[in-house]
């Protein structure tokens, strides 16, 4: 099994337990096969008992699928409250959440994360007002709690 479908593989898993894999990481390491992942739940704040529960349910399939002599970890997270956003499509996953914009002239805003409209536009809501702007136009997107 390659990669591409090693990793569609864990990630349909995972959706089927409720959760949304982001960043998953798949490398070899002295032998070892590390599996690394955060999870999101919409409407729903990441605790440890849910990365536990991904963990073992994650670990369980991936005894089934490599054999129990497989030697592998599997570490889960959550996305983090002070996560960077890498795509387009995590400003409507995010939304409701507060963030430091950084366009790509160097100006920052602090804003509510509203959504996206098609194509590659991004919601905001800031200084009382709602933005629409384009995803190319923004060098860094960082949540805060603020």
């Amino acid at each position: 099994m390659d990669k591409k479908t090693f990793l569609e593989n864990i990630q349909s898993f995972v959706v089927k337990t409720g959760y949304l894999p982001l960043d998953m990481k798949v490398r070899v390491k002295n032998e070892t096969l590390m599996v690394s992942f955060a999870i999101f739940k919409q409407d729903s704040d990441i605790s440890l008992e849910d990365c536990s529960k991904v963990t073992l349910v994650v670990r369980d399939f991936l005894n089934m699928l490599l054999g129990r002599d497989a030697d592998f970890t599997v570490d889960v997270s959550s996305p983090g409250a002070d996560r960077k956003l890498k795509t387009w499509q995590e400003f409507s996953l995010f939304q409701g959440k507060k963030a430091m914009i950084t366009y790509q002239d160097g100006q920052s805003v602090k804003a509510v994360l509203k959504g996206t409209l098609e194509p590659d536009k991004v919601v905001l809501f800031c200084e009382d007002q709602e933005v629409i702007v384009v995803y190319s136009d923004i060098a860094r997107c960082q949540l805060v709690l603020y």
